[in-house]
């Protein structure tokens, strides 16, 4: 129907997930606040992606993939658009070589 909202759900991959509470627990120790903040800044861009029809923006690295920046922490969403929802499948330091990140098995 013209002007319907789809929504999709949002998995994480267990890798992807995992490297996010390791970036969190290791924020924690340094900065609870600066935790708080970032939990809440990850939890509402995975929230966004439910409503946008194409969020953030084709990969040119991983074929398939999306990307999403999160800017203030340096960190960078990855995740594929499915028929019946998105999957994240890594969450990455922005500032590490993504070039020679190998995502074709995700």
């Amino acid at each position: 129907m013209a002007g319907e909202i789809r929504v999709r759900i949002v998995k994480w991959t267990t890798p992807a997930q995992q490297s996010a509470e390791r970036f969190l627990d290791l924020l924690l120790g340094l900065n609870s606040l600066a935790a708080k903040r970032a939990s809440e800044e990850i939890q509402a861009a995975t929230r966004r992606l439910v409503y946008m029809p194409t969020p953030g923006r084709a990969s040119q690295r991983w074929p398939g993939a999306r990307e999403l920046s999160l800017v203030r922490w340096k960190k960078l969403i990855v995740f594929k658009i499915l028929p019946d929802r998105i999957s994240v499948i890594a969450f990455l330091d922005a500032r590490q070589d993504l070039d020679v990140i190998d995502l074709s098995e995700v």
